[in-house]
């Protein structure tokens, strides 16, 4: 018997319903109201044979389009990372430098967080957490920006030396969180609401 070829996904299940609507179909996925509210989002009633979540979801991954297209290289989140050091040379001087670099999280990657968070059961502020973790590992590993001295030193004819004590940051963390509460409120629809 030839086995027959799974439909083409349009999406995951999580760029078409928010969150606590998948969570209400996991739940009970035969309850009228659950399956009103699928109803009232992508403007199609669920077919009475979609009895299980499983079934929903593949209905509907295999039906609709995300609301909003994403691409999945297409930059997500994007912020500015700020590196600093200690440069020392021949032990004449040591000075503290700065830098920045922009870094940024795909929109592929961002689901693949979201998804780790979710299987954790993680909330809005451990997702944050690990996009900012994400973020500083990318600047790490990355190409090191120019780095330019803080402040002054009284040391003359000197020649560089090594680089110590790196250490990267997100510049306006406040910020970057509250980009990434729209991000997810647009292409999440709502996952990880507070």
């Amino acid at each position: 018997m030839e086995k027959l070829a799974e439909p083409k996904r349009l999406s995951q299940i999580h760029q078409v319903l928010k969150g606590s609507v998948i969570a209400l179909i996991q739940a009970a996925p035969q309850n009228e109201t659950n399956r009103a509210l699928v109803l009232a989002t992508v403007k199609k009633p669920v077919p009475p044979e979609a009895d299980t979540y499983e079934k929903i979801k593949d209905w509907i991954e295999t039906n609709f389009t995300p609301n909003r297209v994403l691409e999945g290289e297409a930059a997500a989140i994007m912020a500015t990372v700020i590196h600093t050091d200690i440069e020392t040379g021949n032990c004449r001087y040591s000075r503290s430098r700065r830098g920045s670099s922009q870094e940024s999280l795909s929109n592929a990657r961002m689901f693949e967080i979201i998804e780790e968070a979710r299987l954790e059961q993680e909330g809005f502020d451990e997702l944050a957490n690990r996009v900012f973790e994400e973020l500083r590992e990318n600047a790490r590993e990355g190409d090191w920006p120019d780095m330019a001295p803080e402040g002054s030193d009284d040391t003359y004819d000197h020649s560089d030396g090594e680089t110590e004590d790196h250490a990267v940051t997100v510049g306006d963390p406040a910020g970057l969180r509250m980009r990434l509460r729209m991000w997810l409120n647009l292409n999440a629809r709502g996952e990880f609401e507070q």
